[in-house]
């Protein structure tokens, strides 16, 4: 049962167990050769562990693969918005043909567009498009969030920091949410010390 193995990885990674996170992907992958989202996720392992070449091994294996379906372009996408956001907007479109509502595609693809490539009115429209179809997705909420800080709507921006922060009040959230109130300080200063207090909550718990 390979997606099996994906859950229990997951776990490993959050415990920092990163080699039985590993030796699970890898198992997966035996078992199931053509699911792109282990590649993917073993290519993150591995750079936890230090296996650098690895890594780039299973991220060019997605790469040199054609996909026969939206999750295959989807994570190709993921794979290529560092070094090439444009290669990555056309990879997450190629999935939306396919599948329209999936959430995951639609988050990569707002946080591609407003983090790198700063379009962040389009931003904003695919990750509303993303909360439509899911409405507790947290992660891609606090990224709209960040879009609008951007665009400098504090007041919405403020509102999807907040939010997000309420559904999901992990270290990681608090972090995103300072980043939200960062941005808004730029015009706002006093936001900056909410900003501070987020990030130390975000430090303290991990």
């Amino acid at each position: 049962f390979a997606s099996a193995y994906v859950p229990r990885a997951t776990a490993c990674l959050k415990l920092g167990k990163y080699q039985n996170a590993e030796d699970d992907l890898t198992q997966a992958i035996a078992n199931d050769p053509d699911v792109p989202e282990f590649y993917y996720l073993r290519a993150r392992t591995r750079e936890k562990l230090n296996k650098r070449a690895d890594a780039r091994l299973d991220e060019q294996h997605v790469l040199d693969s054609t996909p026969s379906s939206a999750e295959g372009w989807t994570y190709r996408g993921m794979i290529q918005s560092a070094k090439n956001p444009p290669g990555a907007l056309a990879d997450f479109d190629k999935a939306l043909v396919l599948d329209p509502a999936d959430p995951l595609t639609l988050y990569v693809k707002g946080r591609l567009l407003g983090q790198t490539l700063n379009r962040n009115q389009e931003a904003v429209k695919v990750l509303d498009k993303a909360l439509t179809v899911k409405p507790d997705y947290h992660e891609a909420r606090a990224t709209r969030g960040l879009a609008y800080a951007a665009l400098g709507d504090r007041t919405l921006a403020h509102k999807d920091a907040d939010a997000a922060l309420d559904g999901e009040p992990t270290p990681h959230m608090h972090y995103q949410a300072a980043r939200v109130y960062a941005l808004t300080s730029r015009r706002h200063p006093a936001d900056s010390q909410y900003a501070i207090v987020l990030l130390a909550r975000a430090l303290r718990n991990g």
